[in-house]
């Protein structure tokens, strides 16, 4: 073969599309497998279960500490994202000082985009905890 770069750029091309289709359908499958997961507290709980033959003592002992540390975690999520949401908003205002208009308006596109996807992360880790785990927390 003459021409090893026409192989080349069709292997490159065939990535870059792969990394085009494939990043966005990545997103979704994370997100709907993270919405169908059972809170933190319940998980753990079944997997200690599970390795240490808890009594039902020890579950009503330990439930508790799971459910404080689900919401302290969450807590600190939130916390994190709206630090880092502010440290993304004071890059952009920079960076809008050195670009031009069109580019302006470009990076006030990606801004939004950011903001949306920030806006989606906190509905999800501001989800209420299940009715499972906050029923056996009331017993």
């Amino acid at each position: 073969m003459n021409k090893p770069w026409k192989v080349i750029l069709a292997f490159t091309g065939v990535f870059v599309a792969g990394l085009v289709c494939g990043g966005p359908l990545l997103d979704r499958l994370r997100a709907r497998a993270e919405a169908n997961r059972p809170p933190f507290a319940e998980r753990t709980m079944k997997r200690f279960e599970k390795e240490f033959h808890l009594t039902e003592a020890q579950k009503q002992r330990i439930e508790p500490i799971l459910l404080r540390a689900q919401k302290d975690w969450r807590q600190h999520r939130q916390d994190n994202m709206r630090n880092l949401t502010g440290v993304i908003d004071r890059m952009h205002v920079e960076l809008a000082a050195e670009l031009t208009p069109e580019q302006r308006g470009r990076l006030e596109e990606i801004s939004n985009e950011f903001r949306q996807r920030a806006e989606r992360f906190r509905g999800r880790i501001r989800e209420p905890e299940s009715p499972a785990a906050s029923g056996k927390a009331a017993q």
